[in-house]
C-alpha cells in the first residue's frame, strides 16, 4: 500500500542517503572506466587506470557526504518553507522495545 508523507531528514540521515548515492555512482563509474580502459586504451599501463577506477566509489561517497554537510542548511530552509519534503512509497513502522 503506497502512502504519502511529508518528512524532513536530520543531518545524520541525509549524510547516510547521499553517502550511499555517491558510493553507488562511484561503483557505476568504476565499471565504465574499467571497461573503457581495457578496450579504448590497450597500450597504456593498466595500473593507473585500475587505481583510478578503484578509488571512484570512495571519492563518490566522500563527495556525497560533503554535499550533505554543505547542502544541509539549504535543505533545512527548503523543508521549513514547504512544510517538509513530500515522499511516497511503502513504509514500515518499527516497534522499539
Amino acid at each position: 500500500m503506497n502512502k504519502e508523507f511529508r518528512s524532513e531528514l536530520d543531518i545524520k540521515s541525509l549524510m547516510k542517503v547521499l553517502g550511499v548515492c555517491g558510493f553507488g555512482t562511484g561503483v557505476i563509474l568504476m565499471i565504465i572506466s574499467l571497461f573503457a580502459g581495457m578496450f579504448f586504451q590497450p597500450y597504456e599501463s593498466g595500473a593507473d587506470v585500475f587505481l583510478g577506477s578503484v578509488i571512484l566509489p570512495l571519492t563518490g561517497g566522500f563527495y556525497g557526504l560533503l554535499n550533505a554537510l554543505f547542502g544541509y542548511p539549504f535543505y533545512k530552509w527548503w523543508c521549513n518553507r514547504n512544510r517538509g519534503q513530500k515522499i511516497s512509497g511503502i513504509f514500515v513502522e518499527e516497534q522499539s522495545s
